[in-house]
């Protein structure tokens, strides 16, 4: 359930909105409770059939073009597996792991968006890519991200000087579009020759922070940070994809038999800056319409037979030699070139 607060769900300020309107679970943990919920409710239900330690790596299609199923490699034993189905809906989430910094789990490497194109979809709004403003590096090297909620309690951004760098520069200071405070940092931080600029909760009531944000209160402290009164180290990091497989309003890509949902798609409703949380919202309103379209046509729909193969049949394993040194190419490549600040000479490079 979501958080209350006297009766009421607890609503909360967040970048580019201009009042409380986002719900919240645990505090800060919305994300993981969502995912905690769902996570349940598949393992009940007798009818929905989970394969663990399966990676997805290609679309198959018929002699149409149509979507037939998928090939799979158990990641445990490197077995190549091919599943036939009438309908496949891509929900592989975006590109961030693509950047040198990114706020996204391991998983999020782009493939559902590559396999897509490669079936013959069509993509669109690729170079829509936003920036979180406030990410922290745990001692452990990887990235957190603080909420922009933080903000909307209240919280500032500060450059070196501890000057509040927002001030004049949108109506909603700390509290702009993400692409308009994280453009303002990267000035910041360029100007001041650092890697980061400072956020600052220290006049917030610790009991206020310690019942919003215990997440984020236990990681710092696990880092040797004090939220409740040292200045927090952050800078933006990759962390949500406007654009993707392009779908209609019940999720269909250009493919047929073929559905996109989350952050693998591009439904337009975005325009080319995601409001902050409306992305779990897309995700609950799209899920529903795709599984209605599906329920509504599944009866009408044979079963079709991948183009040269025949069923059991296996997909020949690509060569991955020297991928990691690619992989960190690429990441540092996309990050100077085609990050935040971008120019037509870096795009071409990268």
């Amino acid at each position: 359930t979501f958080d209350m607060k006297q009766g009421k769900l607890s609503l909360a300020t967040e970048g580019g909105h201009s009042r409380a309107r986002v719900v919240h679970a645990g505090g800060d943990a919305t994300g993981a409770e969502v995912e905690r919920s769902l996570v349940r409710s598949v393992r009940k239900n007798q009818r929905v059939t989970v394969h663990e330690r399966t990676l997805v790596v290609d679309i198959l299609t018929d002699r149409d073009g149509s979507c037939c199923g998928v090939a799979t490699m158990d990641t445990s034993t490197g077995e190549l597996r091919i599943y036939l189905a009438k309908v496949v809906v891509l929900a592989t989430g975006g590109v961030g792991q693509m950047y040198q910094f990114t706020s996204n789990p391991s998983v999020c490497t782009g493939d559902g968006i590559a396999m897509a194109y490669r079936a013959g979809a069509i993509i669109s709004d690729m170079e829509f890519v936003q920036f979180h403003p406030t990410v922290f590096q745990t001692k452990r090297g990887e990235s957190f991200l603080i909420t922009e909620a933080v903000r909307g309690e209240g919280a500032f951004l500060r450059d070196k000087k501890g000057d509040r760098f927002m001030l004049g520069k949108h109506p909603l200071a700390e509290l702009g579009p993400r692409d308009v405070v994280v453009r303002e940092i990267v000035e910041v931080m360029e100007r001041d020759g650092t890697d980061h600029i400072y956020l600052d909760a220290r006049h917030i009531a610790r009991n206020v922070l310690e019942e919003r944000f215990p997440t984020i209160v236990a990681t710092l402290q696990e880092s040797g940070v004090d939220f409740f009164t040292e200045l927090i180290q952050v800078s933006p990091a990759a962390h949500y994809l406007i654009g993707g497989v392009k779908t209609n309003l019940d999720g269909e890509t250009s493919v047929s038999g073929l559905y996109a949902c989350g952050e693998t798609a591009c439904t337009g409703v975005h325009g080319a800056n995601r409001l902050a949380s409306n992305s779990l919202l897309e995700g609950l309103v799209f899920a529903r319409r795709i599984a209605q379209s599906i329920k509504d046509s599944l009866s009408r729909l044979k079963p079709k037979m991948p183009q040269g193969s025949s069923e059991g049949s296996s997909p020949s394993p690509g060569d991955i030699s020297g991928i990691e040194s690619k992989k960190n190419e690429l990441e540092q490549a996309m990050m100077k070139k085609a990050g935040i600040v971008r120019d037509c000479e870096g795009l071409e490079e990268a």
